[in-house]
């Protein structure tokens, strides 16, 4: 299992992410911003966008396709994790066309221009009315993208929060919720026979933020949002 450390900006919040994938190989240090465009001022967006271009190695996490944010990192070496919204996933799992829509306007559309890496059906949704909907949306997605040769390339996953775990400590003890489980243990199958990862959501506590800015001091205030 790999591990990556990750910069989220939800607003003006700070957030640590971290991914945790099945075997899938190194994974190469890199910056990861996840965005939320609707919350975050379109400047801000921008900053981010100029700053994270020229690092030599970086992602971006779009909550949903947004053109504007796609057309502004067109041509560069960021790699992008676009995010299905939870309201899509009904309809993708129950009908193989509006997937095959939703590839071809936000993902062909735009490649290779953009270099999409994962694309991430639903988010924290498991355990919950949702679940129901996010393997076979993700099969669904995965079958678009195969039918349009993609498949390598772009890595279909979903991401949950730490609220799927059952028990976490000691960490040689850690399992899953049984209701999460049920939702779960297929998908991690479909995630190992494509060698895609699983991402979790993993936030910092306020006093944990509080300590790291006494240590790190910010020229900006950015106010956490958990």
């Amino acid at each position: 299992m790999a591990t990556r450390g990750a910069l989220s900006i939800d607003g003006f919040a700070l957030v640590v992410s971290v991914l945790v994938a099945v075997p899938t190989g190194s994974l190469s240090p890199s910056l990861s911003v996840c965005l939320l465009p609707k919350l975050t001022p379109w400047p801000l967006c921008m900053t981010i966008f100029f700053y994270i271009r020229y690092q030599s190695s970086s992602q971006l996490h779009f909550r949903r396709a947004i053109n504007r944010c796609l057309q502004s990192v067109r041509n560069s070496n960021i790699q992008v994790l676009m995010g299905v919204p939870n309201e899509d996933l009904q309809s993708l799992a129950s009908d193989p066309s509006t997937a095959s829509d939703w590839v071809q306007s936000n993902v062909v559309g735009n490649w290779p221009s953009v270099t999409f890496r994962y694309i991430a059906v639903g988010n924290e949704v498991i355990p919950g009315d949702l679940a129901r909907y996010v393997l076979p949306a993700m099969r669904n997605i995965q079958s678009a993208l195969s039918s349009v040769g993609l498949q390598d390339q772009i890595k279909v996953s979903t991401a949950v929060s730490t609220g799927v775990l059952g028990s976490s400590y000691p960490p040689s003890a850690g399992a899953f919720s049984s209701a999460a489980k049920t939702y779960l243990s297929p998908i991690l199958q479909f995630l190992a026979s494509n060698a895609a990862p699983l991402f979790v959501n993993v936030y910092p506590s306020p006093m944990q933020i509080t300590r790291t800015r006494s240590h790190f001091p910010m020229p900006c205030s950015l106010p956490p949002v958990l």
